[in-house]
């Protein structure tokens, strides 16, 4: 009856570390997952905040090239300001900046 009970014992014993490392595991596997979603929340927010730059950076460019007389600095001025709508993933804008130079 001794062996009986203690080796019941070690079985829930057994069970209860099974069932705990389960749960260790899937606690482990939720902060991983939390982590990874924060980081990438930072990520996408920085990158927002640049677009956001960008895009400010470009309207002022724009209404800045408006205002140059000279052919060659506004031609730089363009290539500069289509450079960067291209890398925010605006080429329509990039195309509008080199259209405003004329043939």
């Amino acid at each position: 009856m001794i062996d009986t009970e203690g080796k019941e014992a070690e079985r829930r014993a057994e069970i209860e570390r099974r069932e705990r490392e389960v749960r260790e595991e899937e606690l482990a596997r939720q902060a991983y997952v939390q982590h990874a979603l924060g980081d990438r929340l930072v990520a996408d927010a920085n990158e927002w905040e640049m677009r956001g730059r960008l895009r400010r950076y470009l309207a002022e460019m724009a209404a800045r090239i408006e205002s140059i007389a000279d052919d060659e600095e506004r031609a730089a001025a363009v290539r500069i300001a289509a450079s960067v709508a291209t890398r925010n993933g605006n080429a329509g804008q990039a195309a509008e900046f080199f259209g405003g130079l004329g043939p």
